[in-house]
């Protein structure tokens, strides 16, 4: 029977790459489990070598996990596999490939610059992904550190002075930048020297004299109204203490008036 198992597995896995292989029985529609597969197959035991030599059983389990994996992926139309770190990525039409963990990799691929040549042989997104990716931070860094600092001390003060070369340089009838915000606070200021005389004879007079003379007059009324509420309520106060007063005295009077 493990002879049988053996045989069965060995067709399955090395000549049809299936990952789930059906019974031995031919009418059996059940596949066989993954913990059987994995007994037969089991390299540390010795007993095993009597129906098939060790490294044939290694061979086909190693050949059979990749199959099992592949399958629970997609399939291998779906599945990529790095050349250099062997790490495994999922491709789907629509959207990115995903990376899956490996045992073999747990990080960025970090290969020579010879290694990674042959990346662009061999059609390996996995690859080119793990590269750039190990490339990112020494790009960034060389950004950081070499970039800024030649724009700042060079190429921006290039600008400017090329920016002024040409400005002062160049022969045409249009004012410059400057000279339109020149003339601009130019005419503002004229045009102030004509238009406040003019409103004065209007009779608006000075706008900032008057805006100050109006917040002080609404001021004076607010505080002249404030004092006008309070000496109401204080005469309110006395009128009804002199009332209440006279109540108190009034029964007494009479009183003394009928003896």
């Amino acid at each position: 029977l493990i002879y049988r198992i053996q045989a069965q597995l060995q067709f399955w896995i090395r000549d049809k790459s299936k990952a789930r292989i059906k019974c031995v029985n031919l009418t059996c529609p059940v596949r066989i489990h993954e913990n059987d597969i994995n007994a037969v197959l089991d390299e540390q035991e010795d007993g095993l070598n009597l129906f098939m030599p060790l490294d044939h059983r290694q061979w086909l389990q190693y050949y059979h996990n990749k199959d099992v994996i592949y399958y629970a992926l997609g399939g291998n139309d779906m599945v990529k596999q790095c050349p250099l770190c062997k790490a495994r990525s999922i491709h789907h039409r629509l959207g990115p490939p995903k990376v899956v963990p490996s045992i073999t990799c747990s990080s960025p691929c970090t290969r020579k610059k010879k290694a990674a040549a042959m990346l662009h042989v061999q059609i390996c997104d996995v690859g080119l992904v793990f590269v750039g990716n190990a490339a990112t931070p020494s790009k960034a860094s060389l950004i950081s550190q070499i970039g800024i600092p030649l724009f700042v001390f060079f190429a921006f003060p290039t600008f400017i002075a090329q920016r002024v070369y040409d400005n002062a340089t160049s022969k045409t009838d249009y004012l410059t930048h400057g000279e339109w915000a020149l003339v601009i606070f130019k005419l503002i200021e004229d045009s102030y020297d004509l238009f406040l005389p003019l409103a004065s004879r209007l009779g608006l007079g000075p706008y900032k004299q008057m805006l100050k003379d109006g917040k002080e007059a609404k001021r004076k009324r607010k505080q002249l109204l404030k004092e006008q509420a309070e000496m109401e309520s204080s005469e309110r106060a006395e009128i009804v203490e002199v009332s209440s007063r006279t109540r108190e005295s009034t029964p007494v009077e009479s009183g003394t008036g009928g003896t």
